[in-house]
């Protein structure tokens, strides 16, 4: 792991250009790899859709109670003949109440159709992550989508 030996001794952040100083840039570099292995990976789920997935629990044991982030990618993969429809749905439970985040409606049926997002949650001791995504493709010629999910705990 990086080792960061404090703030950089210059006190001016940025050039004449407007741009960050090379000894900032350095410092924050190692700072972003620190955080990064401070943050280890509960779950992963890679998927390459064809339809709709109904929920099921992400590929963890029973989480500890504590704050997590998780951060998801989808896109089209293929565009169906006429039209679709892809959105992603996440679960969990905090506070012994359910929660749920809805991804955006992704009806844009091209190979440029995409959501991503990180977030922070909450997550009760005991309890998991879930997901599901709504599909919907018309036309001979159906819409494919590949999905990436990850779960990270926070310290």
């Amino acid at each position: 792991m990086a080792f960061i030996s404090g703030l950089p001794r210059t006190n001016v952040l940025t050039d004449l250009k407007n741009y960050i100083t090379r000894e900032w840039d350095q410092w924050m570099q190692v700072l972003v790899q620190i955080v990064n292995a401070t943050s280890p990976q509960v779950a992963r789920q890679d998927v390459a859709g064809t339809a709709a997935i109904a929920t099921v629990d992400m590929l963890t044991p029973r989480l500890s109670g504590g704050l997590y982030r998780y951060s998801y990618s989808i896109r089209e993969t293929r565009a169906a003949t006429a039209s679709s429809a892809l959105q992603l749905t996440l679960g969990w439970t905090s506070n012994s109440t359910p929660q749920t985040f809805v991804g955006t409606n992704l009806t844009g049926n091209s190979l440029s159709t995409q959501d991503n997002r990180s977030q922070l949650i909450h997550v009760d001791d005991g309890t998991t992550v879930s997901y599901s995504t709504a599909y919907t493709s018309v036309g001979p010629t159906t819409m494919t989508y590949d999905l990436n999910l990850t779960l990270d705990m926070v310290p």
